[in-house]
């Protein structure tokens, strides 16, 4: 039987929908002590009738076990936006210029008011996740930094092959994954092989299967397993993007996360078309965020 962890304190940045997501969720759990912070503060009416801490200042925050950061200034509908407003696929790349850009100083900036406190679990639901969490670990030296964009990936693929989660993972790059499924040349190989044919279109496919499926709801959906596991001490097999040493910026690997321990796994045995799709992720991270001492001139943001 699992027991509700005692004594655990949450802090919430952001009241967007996500966040609102999130404080729904551990408001109804008894031995969770909240606080909140968004800079928007007709947001918090009605929220101190819950007992939740209203922070009217992020610095203020006591000592959490646990902080999640739902807030987000460049979200997939603003992006929708860019690229109606300017009619043209080939916008893409300056459309993600300026998620990275916007987002990436929100961050800096949330983190400058949290840098006193104690380093526990950050988990992170912005874009881009392979650069937020490498940035963020390494300009405040902040080692438990996840994003959870992975676990998006991992309903997505199930929704493709209808394999359920629990027969694989992804690795790699958010919105372009790897589904590790060597496992099923030996158990069912008419799957693999239809499967491992289509890996060369995954990003394609991906687009065809999520026509009108709303992004956050997906995410709705992976935070709820996340809060569940840490929460009621269940443990919960999933892929999350850390810092990688093998791309320099952040990488989708596989974790089991149980009450607050986030502990790593190995990646699964790779078929060589995987192996070969995995060395292609790790190259295309590299050029996609460029060199470290390039993007180190971007941040304009210097902590002082």
């Amino acid at each position: 039987m699992f027991g509700i962890i005692i004594d655990m304190r949450i802090l919430v940045i952001g009241l967007g929908e996500l966040g609102r997501h999130v404080l729904d969720k551990i408001s109804k759990i008894d031995s969770v002590d909240i606080e909140i912070y968004t800079r928007d503060f007709s947001k918090y009416e009605g929220l101190g009738e819950k007992s939740i801490s209203c922070l009217r200042k992020l610095g203020d925050a006591k000592q959490p076990d646990l902080i999640f950061i739902t807030a987000n200034l460049y979200t997939p509908e603003d992006r929708l936006r860019y690229l109606i407003n300017n009619k043209s696929t080939e916008k893409i790349l300056d459309c993600r210029d300026d998620e990275k850009t916007t987002n990436r100083e929100m961050m800096f900036d949330i983190m400058k008011d949290i840098k006193h406190l104690a380093h526990v679990p950050i988990i992170m639901t912005a874009n881009p996740p392979e650069l937020l969490v490498r940035d963020v670990s390494k300009e405040f030296s902040w080692s438990s930094v996840y994003n959870m964009q992975m676990m998006l990936d991992n309903a997505r693929i199930a929704k493709i092959t209808g394999l359920p989660e629990s027969e694989y993972l992804c690795v790699g790059e958010h919105g372009r994954p790897i589904p590790t499924l060597a496992h099923l040349r030996e158990t069912d190989n008419a799957v693999y092989g239809k499967i491992s044919d289509a890996l060369s279109k995954m990003t394609t496919l991906l687009r065809e299967n999520l026509k009108g499926v709303p992004p956050k709801e997906e995410a709705k959906k992976a935070l709820d397993k996340l809060i569940e596991a840490i929460t009621q001490n269940r443990e919960l097999r999933c892929v999350l993007t850390v810092p990688g040493s093998e791309t320099k910026t952040g990488f989708g690997k596989p974790f089991i996360v149980k009450g607050l321990n986030f502990t790593e796994q190995p990646i699964p045995e790779l078929s060589p078309q995987e192996q070969v799709l995995l060395r292609e992720t790790q190259s295309r991270l590299k050029r996609k965020w460029g060199d470290e001492k390039e993007l180190s001139r971007e941040i304009q943001f210097k902590i002082k």
